[in-house]
């Protein structure tokens, strides 16, 4: 995976590298985390690593999280409201299933992701 990211970064000419936070505790997310980092580090191109799983599992000072490297990234209202929108678009995380009423991300969960702020994680040493 880190071959196909590195690639994609090159051949887009891409100055940024945008990912799942590797430290997140979902598999996926780490994966394409890791596979971001190494090709964005292999390429010296600045890296940021959005948490999505972080808030519902991490509480504040928790040493887990590099708290230290988190930027604050002010949103502005159409972008919140695309954000919003692609959202809606995970019906299996935000609403019930026909076989299962449980909701994955409840709505103290989706507050953190309709913020009209973004969490990043800037590796030192990116731009």
């Amino acid at each position: 995976m880190t071959q196909w990211v590195g690639e994609l970064l090159r051949t887009s000419g891409a100055t940024l590298c945008v990912t799942p936070w590797s430290g997140d505790l979902h598999a996926d997310h780490e994966a394409v985390g890791r596979a971001g980092h190494a090709a964005a580090r292999a390429d010296a191109i600045a890296l940021w690593q959005y948490p999505v799983w972080m808030w519902h599992w991490a509480v504040p000072g928790s040493p887990r999280v590099p708290w230290h490297l988190c930027r604050r990234l002010p949103l502005a209202p159409a972008e919140l409201a695309l954000k919003t929108s692609a959202l809606r678009c995970f019906r299996t995380q935000i609403a019930p299933l026909a076989d299962d009423p449980t909701v994955i991300l409840p709505p103290e969960e989706l507050a953190h992701h309709q913020r009209s702020f973004e969490t990043v994680i800037v590796e030192t040493g990116s731009r």
